[in-house]
């Protein structure tokens, strides 16, 4: 005799959790958004490699920067990653600005700003 037993497949709905940064690190984005957006270098330091390597980006997230040209909007949508990360990413991504030669930028999300580096 054969029977037949009947597996009910339960589909799990994707939960797909954004992160916040807290309030400060957000506001160091915020308060130095042009210099960030004109002295972060996304195309040519192997930044993007790095925290693609590191986990901090997703492949897609890393595609999506690569397929655009303008290095303004290439920094612009990282920075928009970025505060959707956590703080430990945050601190990696900061990690990999100085790796990758651009510790004046790393200086200014660390200490707090432009003029925090002055000081």
């Amino acid at each position: 005799m054969y029977v037949s037993v009947r597996h009910d497949i339960v589909m799990a709905s994707c939960v797909c959790i954004d992160y916040v940064l807290p309030t400060e690190l957000l506001s160091r984005i915020r308060s130095n958004y042009t210099f960030l957006l004109h002295e972060m270098d996304t195309q040519h330091s192997g930044l993007l490699d790095r925290l693609f390597n590191d986990r901090v980006l997703k492949l897609e997230e890393k595609m999506e920067i690569d397929a655009l040209t303008l290095p303004s909007k290439r920094c612009d949508k990282l920075l928009a990653i970025i505060r959707r990360k956590t703080q430990k990413l945050y601190d990696i991504f900061v990690d990999a600005l100085e790796a990758t030669n651009q510790p004046h930028v790393a200086s200014v999300l660390k200490l707090g700003g432009l003029l925090s580096i002055f000081v």
